[in-house]
């Protein structure tokens, strides 16, 4: 399962990547710098083996 791959924050970012919000957006949504924003996003990749968001997100979406 995705979600048990990837920590919270991560999930969370993929998911504001998906409602179409920057990185910067992001970060002001959450309280944290884009720096710590773009980490996240690279370690989701990362666990759910992308190489884009695009896929990243897709992947969490369908579950898989």
């Amino acid at each position: 399962m995705v979600n048990m791959k990837l920590a919270p924050i991560e999930t969370v970012c993929l998911r504001w990547l998906a409602y179409g919000k920057t990185i910067e957006e992001i970060a002001l949504l959450e309280g944290v710098t884009g720096a710590e924003i773009d980490t996240h996003i690279a370690r989701a990749l990362k666990a759910l083996g992308s190489k884009f968001t695009s896929d990243a997100v897709k992947k969490l979406e369908l579950g898989d």
